[in-house]
């Protein structure tokens, strides 16, 4: 295929698709949500890294799963739902979804 217009623009959308794969693997990691949390979440900052990150349930999932209202078949999905559909707004696609445990409520926060 010759240099085009339409070709650079095709290579480019497949290397930020990469990238941003890349980087959600990344985000979703609890060691990395462990600082985030501690730096970022009150309720965590006088905690240890290796404290916080047994608070994070199971495993995070990134934007790869969706669901969809009546066509997904609840056996066959996997993980959280990391779609969100808020009226007047439209669907909306979280790029990382965990749930972690208050430290001190010890409930889903």
């Amino acid at each position: 295929m010759e240099d085009t217009y339409l070709r650079s623009s095709i290579d480019i959308a497949e290397d930020k698709a990469k990238y941003d794969e890349h980087v959600k693997n990344i985000l979703s990691d609890k060691n990395i949500l462990s600082w985030i949390l501690k730096y970022a979440v009150k309720e965590y900052k006088d905690y240890s890294i290796d404290e916080i990150y047994h608070f994070i349930e199971g495993q995070p999932q990134t934007g790869n799963i969706s669901m969809i209202p009546g066509k997904t078949r609840l056996d066959k999905v996997l993980g959280l739902n990391t779609e969100i559909n808020i009226p007047n707004e439209g669907k909306n696609t979280f790029d990382v979804i965990f749930y972690a445990l208050h430290p001190v409520k010890k409930e889903r926060a």
